[in-house]
Parts: structure tokens; sequence; C-alpha cells
């Protein structure tokens, strides 16, 4: 058994793993009691949560995309320069207009909203500043392009991964929120309670039907991967890695906490958000991992831990 991904003591994740089991077990058989006695549509917690919240969540976006950019930028075929480019570019527009988006009006007034202009201004400008400070603390040396290169990618692959999985994922599931099932003046379609299991898949009706699984809970949950940023910055800490992944832990619970508050999910729609993209960043991280140890530890003590 594994005791490290990418520096990343293993036992968090096996123990965050077997707590969203847990989780999914009991919302199972607890899911509608537990969204009838928690929700509170007027929520400014889980208001918060909906839309300006999960900035952080998108802001490993271009987190990842600059890592990447220095991962690349000195090495000396020009296709690799300009995939560092790209890799910047698409971690920094995707995430900033999706983010914007999602701030913008809307007739539901779910969230804490703007108008458009200020949303998409919102959305580039705090997406911008998550790629500023990571070029400041990032340590841009030549030699340290290899880790600057796998890092970047694991956290590449664990942000546009769990983005497209969930995507997919979601139109098979045709689960309807809580807040729609419980609100006649948008429950156009008479829609009811469905455990998770019982799917209606590719049944469409905007966002009404996209309960399961949690796509907030899958993006913050990308934050645990914040433990792998000491790897490339200039300067490191002890329990540097480990404080990072917890604080990535608590804003991921408290996203998870919050959808439910509002009415948005149910205890296992973030359950399995959370589950699905955890193990995509492990695949990410195991898959980088290999490549590292090929290029970057050439001494046995420089190795990671197995």
């Amino acid at each position: 058994m594994k005791k490290t991904f990418l520096g990343l003591k293993a036992i968090y994740f096996y123990v965050l793993i077997g707590l969203l089991l847990i989780g999914i077990i009991v919302g199972s058989f607890l899911d509608q009691s537990i969204s009838a006695s928690f929700y509170n549509k007027d929520s400014g917690y889980g208001a918060f949560f909906e839309t300006i919240g999960l900035g952080l969540g998108y802001g490993m976006g271009p987190i990842a995309g600059v890592v990447c950019l220095f991962g690349l930028i000195h090495r000396e075929k020009w296709w690799q320069k300009a995939l560092g480019f790209f890799l910047f570019l698409l971690g920094y527009l995707a995430p900033a207009y999706v983010f914007g988006r999602s701030l913008v009006d809307k007739p539901t007034h779910y969230g804490i909203l703007f108008s458009t202009p200020l949303a998409y201004i919102l959305g580039f400008t705090i997406m911008a500043l998550f790629a500023i400070l990571t070029f400041l603390i990032l340590d841009k040396r030549v030699e340290k392009q290899d880790t600057l290169l796998f890092v970047g990618l694991a956290l590449t692959i664990a942000m546009l991964g769990q983005t497209a999985f969930i995507y997919v994922v979601k139109y098979l599931g045709g689960r309807p929120r809580w807040r729609y099932v419980n609100d006649p003046a948008i429950n156009t379609t008479g829609d009811v309670f469905r455990a998770w299991w019982q799917m209606q898949p590719f049944k469409v009706n905007g966002d009404y039907l996209k309960s399961w699984p949690s796509g907030h809970s899958a993006v913050s949950a990308v934050t645990l991967t914040l433990g792998l940023l000491p790897l490339v910055s200039k300067r490191r800490f002890k329990f540097d890695q480990d404080t990072l992944l917890l604080l990535g832990f608590a804003y991921m619970v408290f996203t998870m906490v919050a959808r439910i508050r509002y009415g948005a999910h149910y205890l296992t729609d973030v359950c399995f958000g959370a589950l699905f993209s955890i193990l995509i960043c492990l695949g990410g991280c195991i898959y980088m991992e290999t490549y590292m140890r090929k290029y970057v530890y050439s001494k046995p003590t420089e190795s990671p831990q197995a």
C-alpha cells in the first residue's frame, strides 16, 4: 500500500475516501430526511458557496496553468514552449469564463449574483489574482522545470478530469435538486424526490435535474492538491504539504455542507462528487509520480516513499 502520493500522505486520502463511502451509505437511506430538516432557501452561507465561494476551487485552474507554463517555457523545442502557453491560457481563461458566468444574475436568483459585466470582470480578476500569487511563490529555476511540469500536469489532470467526468455523469443521473422538488413555482414537470440509483438518463430540464453528483463538491475537492505546491515553491516549511492539504479538506467540507443547506444537493450527491474528484486527483498524482521517479529523483534518498 502506498504511503504517499507525490509527497502527500496517503493516510489522509484513505481516511477521507472511507468517510465519503460512509456518507454515501448513510445518505442512501436518509437523503430525503436530512435535506428536509437541513434545507434553508434563504441561507447566506449556502448562497455564498453557490457562486462566489467557489472561487478557490476554480482558482486551481490558473494555478495549474502557471505551474505548467514554467515547466515548459525554458525547454529547447518551440512546440514545448507553445504547449506551455496553451496550458496556461486554458487554465486561466476557461475557469475565469465559467466562474464569471456563474456570478451572472439569473431568474432563480440562487447565490450572490451581479450584473453581467461586473460578473465577468470579477471572474477574470479573481482568477488573475490566483495566477499572480502562484507566479510569486513559484521556484522558476530551469533545474526545477521537470518537477514544475509534472506537478503542473497533475494539477491539470485533476481539474480537467473531474470537470469532464462530472459533466457527463450528471446527464446520466437526471436527479432533481431538493429545492426544485419543493418549489411549485419552478417545478413544472412534477418531479419528486428520487434516490441516487433511480437514474433517468438524459432527462434534461435546465440545471434542475443535475443534482447527482455535485459539481461544486468535485471542484472543491481539487483543492486537496494544494498540498503539491510546496514541491515547486521557493520556500519550504515544516508540515507545509500537510497544512495545505488540510486547508483544502476544510474548504471541501464547507462547500459540501453549504450545498446541502441550500437545497442544491443531497448528502449522497456531495459525497459522490467529492469521491469521484479525489480518485481522479490521485490518478493524476500516481501517473505523474511515475515520471518524476524517472526524470527527477536520481538518488534513492531523494525518491518519494512508495
